[in-house]
């Protein structure tokens, strides 16, 4: 087996050496047929290029030996009268001499060069071949959009990522199918890409091939400004299990997945084992119930993403608001709540809810400084006076009073029938 392999090897090597040769000793013999061979071989130079070219940059060694043996042999014809001769001699042998060192030298020169071309090319399509490949089989979907969000290339990854052919996606086919609820997010991440070289990043919701709204990550550079792409590069991921894993843990640790803060149960938990406290060590215990007002309008006008942003700051300016003993949690959409586990009184958890109020009510929503309004109700329990379901139901109906009266107020919960000992 070897044996066969090299003899085909051999043969591969003879008929190579036979296509770079025989032109250039064809050419050679008709020349010195004339009687003008060592003048007019230097013609030889033009056709070793034209072999070069066609053949490729290792042809010049076949070619250039070829032609100045080809040379040697019409000199020596021509001195043993074999051949004509109209040149006077020795200076015809000298002429043929100079030619043939030219062929060799200009062969090496144009072998050179074509072998380091064609290297650079091979580089290139092997180079592309593997980027082709790591962008079929990658785990992300790749597309170059201009700035209007008008898809030019998507990879071949697509039907993995999103269930469809790539060519769908072209145009106005990815934009499309992203979930009318989102189209503000992606406007905004297209305008953030826009403005600068930084990666940005937005989860929206995007309908796969199947017709299941799907959970996405688009995150991207601005690449416009490259005279090579001239476009914006956007990865697209699938992370809806991602997602759902990390609600799910949020919600065992008791954590709000979006702001951080705690749940409704673990807070409710915690005002639980605060009056226990309380009744022990004797101090009191109290509550805001905090709602951010206008949240549904805000959301309908700048995008849900929008919303996210004010409710990730709301949670911030609770907790440089409240203490590290304090607990701060997220009740639903737009409502949040903090326990104050020992407050000295109700001037005390005023100015915590003024500090929270003030904080609020003036917050950056998409670029663009605007009023939130922000309602607050306060319930206090003395030791003993309460259990942590009724102290939230008492908060709660002070915020809705804070509500009807004005909004952007506090009320504070009175019970007519309890004396609290510290007013």
């Amino acid at each position: 087996m070897n044996a066969l392999r090299y003899g085909r090897t051999c043969a591969g090597r003879v008929g190579y050496w036979a296509q770079a040769a025989l032109p250039v000793v064809a050419v050679t013999a008709a020349l010195y047929l004339t009687g003008w061979g060592a003048a007019l071989a230097i013609l030889q130079l033009p056709l070793l290029a034209l072999v070069v070219h066609r053949t490729g940059g290792r042809a010049w060694l076949p070619a250039a030996v070829a032609g100045a043996a080809a040379l040697a042999l019409g000199e020596a014809g021509v001195a043993a009268g074999m051949l004509p001769g109209h040149l006077p001699q020795p200076h015809g042998h000298v002429l043929g001499a100079l030619v043939g060192l030219a062929m060799v030298t200009t062969g090496w020169i144009l072998g050179t060069s074509a072998s380091g071309r064609e290297h650079a090319e091979q580089t290139v399509r092997v180079t592309g071949r593997r980027y082709e490949a790591l962008l079929r089989d990658g785990a992300d979907l790749v597309v170059l959009t201009d700035s209007r969000g008008e898809v030019a290339y998507a990879s071949p990854s697509a039907p993995r990522v999103l269930g469809l052919e790539a060519t769908r996606l072209l145009g106005m086919g990815l934009r499309e199918r992203i979930h009318p609820e989102d189209r503000t997010v992606a406007a905004q991440l297209r305008a953030r890409l826009r403005t600068g070289e930084a990666e940005h990043s937005a989860e929206l919701r995007v309908k796969h091939g199947d017709g299941d709204w799907r959970w996405y990550e688009l995150a991207g550079y601005n690449l416009l400004a490259e005279p090579a792409v001239a476009a914006l590069l956007i990865r697209v991921r699938d992370v809806t299990e991602q997602r759902a894993l990390r609600m799910q843990l949020s919600r065992a640790a008791g954590r709000d997945p979006l702001t951080g803060l705690a749940t409704a149960t673990t807070l409710e938990r915690d005002v639980d084992r605060a009056l226990r406290h309380g009744l022990r060590y004797q101090h009191p215990v109290g509550v805001l119930v905090v709602k951010v007002d206008g949240f549904t309008g805000l959301v309908d006008t700048y995008g849900k993403d929008a919303g996210d942003k004010l409710l990730t700051d709301v949670a911030e300016v609770l907790r440089r608001a409240v203490r590290d003993t304090d607990v701060a949690a997220r009740l639903d959409d737009d409502r949040f709540g903090v326990l104050l586990g020992r407050v000295a009184g109700a001037e005390k958890a005023r100015r915590v809810a003024a500090r929270i109020l003030r904080g609020i009510t003036a917050q950056a929503v998409a670029g663009a400084r605007l009023e939130v309004a922000c309602s607050v109700g306060l319930a206090l329990a003395h030791p003993g006076g309460s259990d942590a379901e009724t102290l939230l139901q008492h908060a709660d109906t002070a915020m809705h009073r804070a509500r009807r009266r004005g909004r952007n107020r506090c009320e504070v919960y009175i019970e007519q029938e309890t004396i609290a000992p510290w007013n």
